[in-house]
């Protein structure tokens, strides 16, 4: 919470934003003016005055960083859009794993330029990751599988730290936006976990669309979608 609040302050003292610094330099000439004419005229009967002009103008600074940084996450609220996309094929994939019917499909999508895939399985879908490693695994994929407790797909930091720990050790010749997530399998707070770490940066991610049968499995994976956010 802090850091936001300094947001609006930096703003007023930052070059690159031309308005924001005009006001913040009229408010910092105010505050020092007054603070100048305050201690050459210490001892006046016009101290206490000037002293709450310096008062005022340090108070004007405070409150023009916080309308400021209200103004402009407001504004950013406001023109923040969520679109879709058919998604480009792509050299690495993180996969979120627990029905390996969307979960094949999501290798078959990029398997044509796939290089890297990272399987995040919790105990019970180890089996299911190392039977999309035997079946997609070859000289120019390689397979990881990654586990996590069957109690920790209910802990959206744990996968969060799991996807960034991805994120923070590539492959040789690997950028992020060579990557992208795949969120639909495993729990709903497993995904919103692993989606928190590519929010904000440039990590894209997809999900599976499929019809489920009466017992809430997945029986005909639909083309995959790919996340935009703007």
């Amino acid at each position: 919470m802090a850091k936001k609040t300094l947001i609006g302050w930096e703003l007023l003292f930052s070059p690159d934003m031309l308005v924001p610094f005009i006001f913040g330099g009229i408010a910092l000439s105010v505050a020092g003016n007054a603070i100048f004419t305050l201690l050459t005229k210490w001892l006046t009967t016009s101290s206490s005055a000037l002293l709450r002009i310096s008062l005022g103008a340090f108070l004007f600074i405070i409150f023009s960083g916080w309308l400021l940084r209200k103004f402009l996450y407001r504004r950013q609220l406001a023109s923040f859009s969520i679109g879709k996309k058919m998604p480009a094929q792509r050299k690495g994939l993180i996969l979120l794993v627990s029905n390996i019917i969307p979960a094949r499909k999501a290798v078959e999508t990029h398997k044509e330029l796939l290089t890297k895939c990272w399987l995040i399985c919790s105990d019970t879908s180890e089996k299911i990751g190392k039977e999309l490693k035997n079946e997609f695994e070859n000289e120019s994929t390689e397979f990881e599988i990654i586990i996590i407790g069957d109690l920790d797909v209910f802990d959206p930091a744990i996968l969060k730290n799991k996807v960034e720990q991805i994120y923070a050790n590539l492959p040789e010749f690997f950028i992020e936006n060579d990557i992208i997530l795949d969120f639909t399998g495993m729990t709903a707070v497993a995904s919103v976990g692993s989606v928190l770490a590519c929010v904000g940066k440039n990590r894209p991610m997809q999900y599976i669309p499929a019809p489920y049968n009466q017992n809430l499995k997945a029986v005909q994976p639909l083309e995959p979608i790919e996340i935009v956010l703007n």
